[in-house]
């Protein structure tokens, strides 16, 4: 017998997909919708490695696989169920998307350690060299990067912009991930514009950032810190309405 919790699950993988005449196997995986998936696989020859379609925020994404969208969704049990399957842990969507990015870009560690467990390459780059450690610093997502550390990632790895993951907390603001990525001796190097971290978190204006920066005087020079106060106040003056802070700084 049929539930009816897995007939309102077909409808709903079976309307979405409709939406953008995308596959439906791709926006189960993205749904979280385990037996509907099952179903697709095994009784209806669906292919675990198609390169298929689904809509993301309205977005339509195309080149996608199965497994890269139950990672990107947070779907544990889809995720483990396709590889089981023999779903490769490393297929690589049209844009140089793996199951193992779109984990660590949203966020999801016990995705992640599955996916390792299962093979998955944590050194795995986009299209413009950026890594995973970079994709979860810019993201905020501490226990992501601790684990990637844990497992051996390249804490000093560049993009092609020179960038490192340093340079992407920075950008946004994430201190935490800041004070962990140098505990594990990231190097305050500059990117090929010549920006270090310090000067990336002052034009962003990120005070308590820049603030905790400054104090390390292991890291930063005097002229360094002076300049990177001064931008900072620039920062603040074009964005923000704080004028204390402004002449403060």
């Amino acid at each position: 017998m049929i539930s009816p919790s897995y007939l309102r699950s077909v409808v709903a993988c079976h309307e979405k997909a409709e939406e953008g005449r995308n596959s439906l196997l791709c926006t189960a995986a993205l749904l979280g919708h385990t037996n509907c998936v099952r179903i697709l696989i095994e009784h209806r020859g669906a292919d675990i490695e198609e390169l298929g379609s689904t809509s993301i925020e309205g977005h339509c994404l195309s080149g996608v696989r199965p497994l890269w969208c139950a990672s990107n969704g947070g779907h544990y049990w889809v995720v483990l169920y396709l590889l089981s399957k023999g779903a490769n842990a490393n297929g690589v969507t049209a844009f140089c998307g793996t199951p193992f990015r779109a984990a660590c870009a949203q966020g999801r560690l016990n995705i992640v350690r599955l996916l390792v467990e299962h093979s998955a390459y944590t050194e795995v780059t986009g299209q413009r060299a950026v890594t995973c450690l970079m994709l979860a610093s810019s993201s905020g997502h501490l226990a992501i990067v601790k684990y990637l550390l844990e497992v051996g990632a390249d804490v000093d790895s560049k993009d092609i912009d020179g960038e490192s993951a340093l340079h992407a907390c920075a950008n946004t603001g994430h201190l935490e991930v800041m004070k962990l990525l140098l505990d594990h001796n990231a190097r305050m190097a500059a990117d090929y514009s010549g920006l270090k971290p310090l000067l990336v978190a002052s034009l962003r204006g990120h005070r308590d950032m820049v603030e905790y920066l400054v104090s390390r005087t292991d890291l930063v020079s005097v002229q360094e810190e002076a300049h990177a106060l001064e931008l900072l106040g620039d920062s603040l003056f074009n964005n923000t309405e704080d004028i204390c802070a402004t002449v403060n700084y």
